[in-house]
């Protein structure tokens, strides 16, 4: 009777020292797939479905006159960072936003842009130095 006492004791005990882990359901609603956890725990994405991630920041060089790309496309909420590369002076200017920034040689300016649409920008010193910038 004391051993099986002792079998019953060890296996409580062997089972109160495992972690539970919180059952994870996947259920289809709008042909979107959700992830339900228990209250406390981070959903992890559903399955074929990436993690949600703060827009990213985007480089335009500004370099032997051009803008490098010269075309971009970024979601909304992305901040882009045009860099001088060259060693004179050039502007960030979108005539439609009223944005005009001097950037020195070796400088940088960045700007969210939170409003989709299609913008055209150019550098108002050098008028071969154009780009476009399309915000979705």
């Amino acid at each position: 009777m004391k051993r099986l006492i002792l079998v019953l004791l060890i296996l409580v005990l062997a089972g109160c020292t495992q972690q539970a882990q919180p059952a994870q359901q996947t259920a289809p609603q709008g042909g979107q797939q959700y992830v339900i956890t228990h209250a406390g725990q981070q959903p992890a994405p559903a399955q074929g479905q990436q993690a949600a991630q703060q827009p990213a920041s985007v480089t335009v060089r500004m370099q032997n006159y051009k803008f490098v790309p010269n075309s971009i496309t970024v979601p909304a909420g992305t901040e882009v960072i045009w860099v001088n590369m060259d060693s004179v002076g050039h502007t960030v200017t979108f005539d439609s936003l009223g944005i005009d920034e001097s950037v020195s040689g070796g400088g940088q300016y960045s700007h969210v842009f939170d409003k989709p649409g299609t913008y055209n920008y150019r550098c108002a010193i050098h008028p071969s130095m154009i780009g476009i910038l399309v915000v979705t």
